[in-house]
């Protein structure tokens, strides 16, 4: 595969900015010409023991400050080859992330929960693919964005499960598949920081678990292994102390 930037790279670099800036503008027009996005309103559409506080929307817009960077970056003449294997992922996530949004608040529940599975699945595999960086200032601008991106659709993910029994009506609430997902969602964000060397995955984690603790403060269940699951994600989000974030890959 030549290094050298193609007329596709060229093309396919505007598209991920063009897809970025897509996705933004659907989630703000959505949102009611506020930033959220109007997702959040599958908390009071579809309450369950899993919805976790309205605040919790708010990481987005750190994600989609962090994805500008990466769009912006991306574009820079060094890096029309570099980033060739990933921009038709990433412009496929753009329109999962719409997609998603779309089905559900359309009330196509069951659809927007294959969506958003799909989607982490992408963005898992990009984080893998950005887990070796050259340096601070790419850290920042690769691995942070698809780390809270990817931990934080890892979260909504399990809300729309829940959300999907709810509009199906099969059941109305259960602490004990809450208290699962909860453990479930801990151990995924071990498994992200260790095998793919992501430390804002768990801490994004974190995040939604504490809006749900938040949210479901009179059950005490929910509660208590919520604050377990965010003093999981948070120790394996701070073990940065122990190694350095980033390293070359193997020649």
């Amino acid at each position: 595969m030549t290094r050298d930037p193609t007329v596709t790279d060229r093309i396919r670099s505007v598209l991920v900015m063009l897809g970025t800036i897509g996705t933004i503008a659907f989630n703000y027009v959505a949102a009611g010409n506020r930033f959220g996005p109007a997702a959040w309103s599958i908390t009071d559409t579809y309450p369950t023991v899993f919805s976790p506080a309205e605040y919790a929307y708010s990481i987005w817009a750190l994600i989609y400050l962090g994805l500008l960077a990466f769009s912006i970056y991306q574009l820079l003449p060094a890096n029309l080859a570099r980033f060739r294997t990933v921009r038709t992922l990433y412009i496929f996530a753009c329109v999962l992330n719409c997609g998603w949004l779309f089905f559900l608040l359309n009330e196509r529940v069951g659809i927007s929960l294959v969506v958003i599975l799909i989607l982490e699945g992408i963005l898992i595999f990009l984080i893998r693919e950005f887990r070796f960086t050259k340096n601070l200032t790419e850290y920042w601008i690769l691995n942070a964005p698809f780390g809270l991106y990817a931990g934080w659709v890892a979260v909504l993910t399990a809300v729309t499960f829940f959300a999907y029994f709810i509009s199906s009506g099969i059941f109305s609430s259960l602490n004990l598949l809450g208290i699962i997902f909860v453990m479930i969602l801990a151990v995924i964000a071990v498994i992200i920081r260790w095998r793919l060397n992501d430390y804002l995955y768990p801490f994004a984690i974190a995040w939604g678990l504490t809006a749900i603790a938040v949210r479901q403060s009179g059950n005490t269940s929910i509660v208590v292994t919520a604050a377990m699951g965010v003093i999981i994600c948070l120790v394996t989000a701070l073990s940065f102390v122990m190694s350095l974030p980033f390293r070359e890959p193997n020649p």
